[in-house]
């Protein structure tokens, strides 16, 4: 009877300490990374000046020209933005498809990139340069380890964080489904190669401890392809290559569909994009919006927000002089017509009493009580 009594002491003292806070359980997110739009921030991070978690591994999928490069070039100028030189960015561009000209549209600072020629081949290329490096030797084929003929070095991320310990790192993979296999490589396609999940899920197993424990954003894009196995009736028809390592660990998943062009005259200037959030361990799923992006310039900050800030109730639907538009906190009227040259980020931002970026509180007034209105004057 004793033994339970104080057992109960000792968790009512808990209890105590805590004020009704779960033990064990924490907000793990250090930090987030604008994506370049606040819609897409809100719908991420249930916050418009969010963004994408750190310490997390994040999946951008979708069909062919739904903007995925475009919005990790924007993400990694963020990132930049926001970490200065303290920023380094590894880019694999399996596709080999990296614009330098496009990524700085898109906001990249593209002298900063310490490796923007990195474009690995297989799974394993993309684990060992980063977080493993070449040793002395590695294994062959058949698991029996021989000599290597590669220099002895460390991969990039131990190096980066032994050099800088106070680095912040982002990860891009561009893409997923580009990646091979070295077994692939090796029997080429006369062999079926159903090894890719298996590296890829024993990869992300082996250094998820080094992305969580180190804060490192890790981006990646990934296809989407037709699942035969499920057949034209059964499950969901789309699939996404890789296998599920990826669906599975990433805490956030957006699925990016329905590109709309973006017409000015007889020319095309850009696409619009439907975003939808298909997994969150951050902030709630499924949350939906459209995003602009504008050949050549940065994403549109603005777009998609409109529907979002009347969802929040923020901005509320209203009628003026036989005008409909929209009432702001402040009481002030924008007529539907009006909104794309009147809502301005400097407005967004009003609602939220934040200051443009690049401006300061107004100084305060010199303190003149007790100095008559003719003393003022003169």
């Amino acid at each position: 009877m004793a033994k339970k009594q104080d057992d109960f002491d000792i968790l009512e003292a808990i209890a105590d300490e805590f004020d009704g806070v779960t033990v064990g359980v924490k907000d793990d997110v250090r930090d987030w990374i604008d994506t370049g739009n606040y819609a897409m921030n809100r719908i991420i991070s249930g916050d418009y000046f969010k963004g994408y978690p750190t310490g997390k591994i994040v999946e951008l999928y979708g069909e062919h020209s739904t903007g995925k490069s475009a919005l990790v070039y924007s993400a990694i100028g963020q990132f930049q933005k926001r970490y200065g030189k303290s920023a380094v960015v590894f880019l694999d561009d399996t596709e080999d498809s990296y614009d330098p000209f496009v990524g700085r549209a898109l906001g990249m600072n593209v002298d900063r990139l310490p490796a923007p020629e990195t474009s690995s081949i297989t799974v394993e290329d993309h684990f060992r340069d980063l977080f493993e490096g070449t040793g002395k030797k590695k294994k062959n084929r058949w698991g029996k380890e021989e000599e290597s003929k590669e220099p002895v070095r460390s991969g990039k991320i131990p190096f980066v964080l032994a050099k800088k310990p106070d680095a912040k790192i982002m990860i891009v993979l561009d893409s997923m489904a580009m990646l091979s296999t070295d077994h692939e490589q090796e029997t080429g396609i006369s062999t079926d190669d159903m090894t890719k999940a298996k590296k890829i899920r024993a990869g992300m197993r082996t250094h998820w401890h080094t992305i969580a424990h180190n804060n490192i954003l890790y981006l990646v894009t990934n296809h989407v392809g037709a699942d035969i196995k499920q057949g034209p009736v059964f499950g969901n028809p789309k699939t996404v290559p890789g296998g599920r390592a990826i669906p599975f660990l990433a805490s956030t998943r957006l699925e990016l569909t329905y590109p709309k062009k973006i017409e000015q005259g007889a020319s095309i200037t850009g696409v619009t994009i439907h975003v939808e959030v298909k997994k969150n361990k951050v902030a709630v799923p499924f949350g939906k919006c459209e995003v602009d992006i504008i050949f050549n310039q940065p994403i549109d900050r603005l777009s998609g927000v409109v529907e979002l800030l009347l969802r929040d109730e923020i901005l509320k639907v209203g009628r003026r002089e036989n005008k409909k538009g929209y009432v702001l906190p402040s009481g002030r009227f924008i007529a539907e017509d009006d909104m794309k040259e009147k809502f301005t980020e400097e407005v967004f931002l009003s609602l939220f009493d934040k200051l443009p970026e690049g401006d300061s509180e107004p100084e305060a007034k010199e303190d003149n009580k007790g100095v008559g209105h003719g003393e003022q004057d003169k």
